[in-house]
């Protein structure tokens, strides 16, 4: 036996001329809507090609910056490097008066003894090329060797960590020793007549001596400390120092070929820009034109949309005010229509499992029948 049920709900309008001023309402909003429609579809496609252009901008940015990110960490030690013998090889050009390719040979043996005398000392390579290169101006214009410049860097290196002056101080005095420029504030220079290393006053010092006889008691007061350097390098800090000095060449030799292809990759690169400046230029000068027109639409079209709506605004006030009205009155009747529809739904779920179940029993008794018609047919056959 079935159950049926039957829920029904009645809606009764008391204002007659609600459908017709809710008709009215709603062919305003529709002509509003299409008006604003075309707008909103021009937008969308400004917005659309927008949202490519920026998200072309993103990811050019986002490659950028992990290919300055990977030079900066990678290949940072080999930028350095390249920008110290490039710096080291103009001093060399010019003092000397040689060429510049002849000057990057000797710039290039200099950065290796520097990087082997490092190992055995606090300072790292960069470190002692700063020093050398700070100095190797004046002592080359004296007449003195590169060798000689490179002594004095290690025995700088030597006295300043014995005396406690970090090494940019240190390559700063020694310039200003050499030069004839030192004072009693020039760290070094002080520390060095303070223990008798020097006696000469600074004006002497400045004023009577040559650059050549300079240089020659730097390499005499110094040279007090290189006992002491074979212990630094061998101490903690020394060997910290060669540790890091290690690894940053083994990196920069992993990285060097990739440096030097990724270098030409991008010369390539801007020389293919240059030559294309121009074609590049006007092409996005149309591009910016175009969206600058496509705003411009845009926006007259949602001006038209705002006065339009402006003008009618009393006119849609009145329609959206008796809609309202309408809608107040027959408040209870959407109530109660609410409501039915609620307890459909709530009736829906507590005879839902009930039904199934039924629906299923019901299949199972329709399937025995069967089975036991078919049976007795069977039956019947075999008599």
């Amino acid at each position: 036996m079935a159950t049926e049920y039957d829920i029904r709900a009645n809606l009764t309008l008391r204002d007659k001329g609600f459908a017709r001023t809710a008709m009215r309402a709603s062919e305003r909003i529709r002509a509003i809507r299409d008006r604003l429609g075309s707008a909103t579809r021009a937008g969308t496609g400004l917005f659309g090609a927008l949202t490519r252009i920026g998200a072309t901008y993103l990811g050019i940015h986002a490659l950028v910056g992990g290919i300055r990110r990977g030079v900066s960490g990678m290949f940072e030690f080999q930028q350095q490097v390249e920008r110290t013998q490039i710096g080291l090889q103009s001093i060399i050009a010019a003092v000397d008066g040689i060429s510049f390719e002849e000057a990057g040979r000797s710039a290039e043996a200099v950065w290796r003894a520097l990087s082997t005398d490092a190992l055995r000392s606090t300072a790292t390579t960069q470190e002692m090329f700063d020093i050398f290169q700070g100095i190797v101006g004046p002592i080359r214009s004296a007449g003195n060797s590169l060798q000689t410049v490179r002594e004095i860097t290690n025995s700088t290196v030597a006295a300043a960590s014995a005396l406690g002056v970090d090494f940019a101080q240190a390559q700063r005095d020694i310039g200003l020793m050499v030069r004839g420029t030192a004072g009693m504030d020039t760290r070094m220079f002080a520390l060095l007549r303070s223990m008798n290393l020097i006696t000469q006053e600074t004006q002497e010092w400045n004023q009577n001596l040559t650059v050549d006889e300079r240089v020659r008691e730097i390499q005499r007061a110094l040279g007090s400390f290189d006992a002491a350097a074979t212990a630094y390098g061998e101490s903690f800090a020394g060997a910290t120092s060669s540790f890091k000095d290690i690894v940053q060449q083994l990196s920069g030799a992993l990285a060097r070929p990739i440096f030097d292809r990724l270098r030409r990759l991008l010369l390539d690169l801007n020389r293919w820009l240059l030559d294309n400046r121009e074609l590049i230029e006007r092409y996005l000068t149309q591009v910016g034109q175009s969206t600058a027109a496509a705003l411009d639409w845009v926006v007259t079209q949602a001006r038209q949309a705002a006065e339009y709506i402006a003008q009618r605004w009393d006119e849609l006030a009145d329609r959206f005010e008796a809609v309202r009205d309408a809608l107040m009155a027959n408040a209870p009747a959407l109530q109660a229509l609410a409501a039915a529809v609620a307890g459909m739904a709530a009736l829906r779920q507590v005879l839902g499992p009930m039904l199934t179940v039924i629906s299923g029993i019901m299949s199972a008794v329709e399937a025995m029948g069967a089975l036991a018609g078919g049976g007795g047919a069977a039956g019947g056959a075999g008599a």
